[in-house]
């Protein structure tokens, strides 16, 4: 199990709002996952999978997903969308951090 910067209320929280917002999977990667994490200056960086299809309702379910988590955990958030990478270099950063932290399916989660 990968040590976080997110406490299990966090986790929590998190993992409900993904649950409700047709979320299949999501990983945290960035600072969060990293020792290098400080609660008052570092956002959280989160890569979804979402079902939605649909680019402008993605678009929609991204901003919700985004202000809840927001909200709830108390945090500046940065939400990617997997279909939306584009930039090689960012896709590898983040494949060689990421931490599976909610699986619709029930994948064994890395936190």
């Amino acid at each position: 199990m990968e040590s976080i910067a997110l406490n299990l209320d966090e986790l929590a929280k998190l993992r409900k709002i993904l649950s409700e917002n047709g979320v299949s999977k999501a990983f945290l990667f960035g600072s969060v996952v990293t020792k290098n994490f400080d609660p008052d200056k570092s956002d959280l960086d989160i890569l979804v999978d979402l079902e939605e299809k649909d680019p402008l309702k993605r678009g929609e379910k991204l901003l919700s997903i985004w202000d809840e988590i927001e909200f709830a955990l108390g945090r500046r958030v940065d939400l990617v969308n997997l279909e939306s990478l584009k930039n090689p270099i960012l896709i590898e950063e983040i494949h060689k951090s990421k931490v599976l932290c909610y699986d619709r399916e029930g994948e064994k989660m890395d936190v």
